[in-house]
């Protein structure tokens, strides 16, 4: 695997606003791009997040591979269904926000059920919507969610 520079690192690492990567042909922008896509998979999304991925995928070239923080090695077909679920499951926690809902509600209501192939030793249905629930209402200090045993 190759290893990520300083600067491209604090690329990857910067989520709280946008960033612009300014760099010459063959410096790594690329790299930068997919081991960003990691980065906002692995700490939860936000609906401006899940627009950034979109934009990304329309600028990556067809034969890339996204290297996430955890799974396996994608590709962009690969990436357009996660984005396509990250969208579905966002919404359905949003509603459940909407109509009042808590995150054990939620969970009771098994919301996630028909997502049920994404689970996995990384993370499951239910810390899948924690994640959510306290990204969608803005809980950034609801405490760390544990996403594997």
């Amino acid at each position: 695997m190759v290893k990520l520079n300083a600067a491209q690192l604090e690329a990857v690492h910067h989520l709280d606003s946008p960033l612009l990567v300014l760099a010459g042909a063959g410096s790594g922008k690329t790299r930068v791009i997919t081991h960003k896509i990691g980065r906002l998979i692995q700490t939860g999304m936000r609906p401006e997040q899940i627009a950034a991925m979109e934009k990304v995928l329309t600028q990556l070239p067809a034969g890339v591979k996204v290297i996430p923080g955890h799974g396996a090695v994608s590709n962009l077909d690969d990436v357009r269904e996660f984005v396509k679920m990250l969208k579905a499951t966002s919404a359905i926690v949003q509603q459940g926000i909407n109509a009042g809902k808590s995150v054990a509600a939620l969970k009771s209501e098994k919301v996630m059920a028909g997502w049920a192939k994404w689970n996995g030793p990384f993370i499951n249905a239910d810390t899948w919507i924690e994640t959510l629930y306290n990204s969608l209402t803005n809980q950034a200090n609801a405490g760390f969610v544990k996403h594997n045993d």
